[in-house]
């Protein structure tokens, strides 16, 4: 099962919640103030991948690194 992430519509707190793909549209009450106005967002999963030595790396979707990099670019670290 997945994690989903969710915005709360009233105090605009994001949570995640373990659930199965057939509930991921179910009403999310907010754990910060109880609200069941809430919509799910959209999520870049994340990949890994481990090495022959052992190492697991980040793929895609995880932290860069960079302090200023967006999806077209990367300020800081030269990546583009």
């Amino acid at each position: 099962m997945p994690f989903y992430e969710y915005r709360c519509r009233d105090c605009i707190a994001s949570f995640e919640l373990f659930r199965s793909i057939s509930q991921r549209d179910n009403v999310a009450t907010c754990p910060h103030c109880s609200s069941e106005n809430s919509s799910r967002m959209v999520s870049i999963p994340v990949m890994f991948s481990q090495s022959t030595d052992g190492a697991i790396r980040t793929v895609a979707g995880g932290p860069s690194g960079c302090g200023s990099c967006s999806a077209t670019s990367c300020g800081t670290c030269s990546s583009n």
